[in-house]
């Protein structure tokens, strides 16, 4: 520990320095700490980490935190750290004990952005590579957050139409053609894209 940390630790601030698991938001450093982490994360769909964390500072503006980015921290076998990168959708205070206030955080990957709007479009004489580029463009969280990796190139699809959510749309476009997606955590923590395959 540097004196920064033992005067920290002396003003009751929380440390994340060797820690499991530790948490970056726009909050700053060393002012949430993750007590509890539960992930789900599968193929072809997004993730999301249900985060419990304590904080000295009781009086939080939890709406700070909405729709932000933030980056969990999980320690490897090596004591390397691994990120994972999302966006913070729902934070709630569960209560408070001897000082500490504990919350929750809803940690998610971009695409859960695309559950929110719903279009009216129609493509014609497109491939799915390109529909689903139009789509996910609109989003300023996606845009150079996602990429194909594909093995050979899509065919044009006559007539596609969307009438529903983006997230519906991109999910019933990428089955139609067989393809699947994967997320890939940038080294730095600082962000997470979305990898189309076949």
């Amino acid at each position: 520990m540097n004196m920064p940390d033992i005067s920290a630790a002396i003003r009751g601030g929380l440390l994340q320095q060797d820690r499991l698991l530790k948490l970056d938001t726009p909050l700053g450093a060393d002012l949430l700490a993750v007590q509890r982490a539960v992930g789900r994360s599968r193929i072809g769909r997004d993730y999301s980490f249900t985060l419990d964390v304590v904080s000295g500072n009781d009086r939080l503006e939890l709406k700070k935190l909405i729709a932000q980015p933030a980056t969990l921290w999980i320690e490897q076998v090596n004591k390397s750290y691994r990120p994972v990168n999302g966006y913070v959708y729902t934070v709630r205070r569960l209560g408070a004990n001897g000082g500490l206030t504990t919350y929750q955080l809803e940690l998610r990957a971009w695409m859960h952005l695309l559950r929110f709007r719903r279009d009216e479009k129609i493509w014609i004489d497109r491939n799915a590579e390109e529909i689903i580029s139009d789509v996910l463009s609109v989003h300023p969280e996606a845009r150079g957050r996602f990429r194909f990796a594909l093995s050979q190139p899509l065919l044009n699809r006559s007539f596609t139409r969307q009438s529903e959510t983006d997230w519906n749309f991109v999910h019933r476009l990428m089955e139609d053609e067989g393809l699947y997606c994967t997320w890939q955590q940038a080294d730095d923590g600082k962000s997470h894209t979305l990898v189309i395959t076949d």
